[in-house]
């Protein structure tokens, strides 16, 4: 304990900055044992990769290529939901398909990965005109729940209002440079309205997502090897019950409900994908225009599931993602807490079910730092 703060015994001050679901979640509980400000460049929480979202309540189907991330979702599960169980919508029958060609595992190395995990599934199609059946070699149906988005982002707000004794939020506040002087740790940020400032904490911890180098050029480290995805996802209406359906593993879709009536995020593995690359110096590039590949989104998205004929689009929603670099052999979504050392920290997000889990990780390891 080198700070003046901490050899008075007072709560040590910590700066979150990035308010996607890792960050509250950050905010939340280190606000246990220290004043904590929590930085979004946003005019809210959950703004950014947190709402450009496929909703999934992930139980591991999803990764057949990764054991490590289905034991990741597993271990995360329970603290999730006991924070944020009333957003999670268990209602909605869920299938998986395995196309017939261009997957990246066979019908009976998915129904093996199952069995090997304790991923229950039953061997049942959806109604006729859901899912094109031609292209496919396996169905089943799985109990993987999704979440509303809107009720997940409502509890948060509660969770925070909780803690405003020692949790501040600082909206539309974009964090510049981060610098160390005599052990303390100097933010400097710029408001709407272009106002500078700059504060001192004992600890800072990086949730920015795809953004997480920038923490690291500010403080002159090897960056951390991440590779970006500039992502769209459609949200569409549908007249007609709610369903929830995807095919892989590879160049494939999956279509999720909100829970919103009638309303569906559509996502492509493959033309989804706006732009792709794995920077050396872990930043991510400017957009300086808005992309969009919705309508091929759409027009693939029919071929895999023909009830789409019905759909319309609503709205595209784009936004930077941040993963390991060098993973796509396994796709692994595992979260990555980064210890840069002298009282900072990075976390490069894996998947939403796992932010209750990696925010305790986290905080622990600032408190026993105190």
């Amino acid at each position: 304990m080198t700070n003046n703060n901490l050899k008075q015994g007072l709560r040590p001050k910590v700066a979150v900055i990035g308010a996607g679901i890792f960050g509250v979640n950050i905010a939340i509980d280190a606000a246990e044992f220290a004043d904590v400000t929590l930085y979004e460049k946003s005019t809210d929480i959950l703004c950014e990769g947190s709402f450009v979202n496929q909703f999934r309540h992930h139980m591991g189907y999803h990764y057949p290529r990764s054991a490590e991330t289905v034991l990741d979702i597993q271990s995360s599960a329970h603290l999730f939901e006991e924070r944020y169980g009333d957003a999670v919508v268990k209602v909605t029958p869920t299938y998986y398909g395995i196309a017939k060609e261009g997957s990246n595992v066979s019908a009976d190395e998915f129904l093996s990965f199952c069995d090997l995990h304790g991923l229950p599934y039953i061997k049942e199609r959806p109604e006729h005109g859901y899912f094109n059946e031609d292209l496919l070699d396996l169905v089943i149906k799985v109990p993987e729940p999704s979440y509303h988005y809107e009720t997940l982002r409502s509890i948060a707000k509660d969770l925070i209002n909780e803690k405003k004794n020692h949790l501040t939020t600082k909206f539309k506040q974009a964090v510049t440079n981060c610098r160390i002087v005599d052990d303390k740790k100097i933010v400097s940020s710029i408001d709407g309205d272009g106002s500078f400032s700059e504060e001192e904490y004992d600890f800072v911890i990086n949730a920015t997502y795809a953004h997480l180098n920038n923490f690291t050029k500010w403080l002159d480290l090897k960056p951390f090897p991440v590779r970006v995805d500039y992502a769209e996802v459609l949200i569409v209406k549908i007249p007609g019950p709610q369903i929830s359906l995807t095919v892989m593993d590879g160049p494939f879709a999956t279509i999720m409900p909100t829970g919103n009536p009638n309303e569906y995020t559509l996502y492509h593995a493959k033309y989804s994908i706006l732009d792709r690359y794995t920077p050396e110096d872990g930043l991510v590039k400017s957009v300086n225009e808005k992309v969009t590949n919705k309508e091929e989104i759409f027009r693939q998205g029919q071929i895999l599931f023909p009830f789409l004929k019905d759909a319309v689009i609503v709205e595209s929603r784009v936004a930077h993602r941040g993963v390991l670099a060098n993973h796509e052999h396994d796709d692994s979504r595992v979260a990555d807490i980064v210890m840069h050392g002298n009282g900072c920290w990075s976390v490069l997000s894996g998947k939403i079910l796992s932010s209750v889990k990696t925010a305790k990780a986290v905080s622990e390891m600032v408190e026993k730092s105190i």
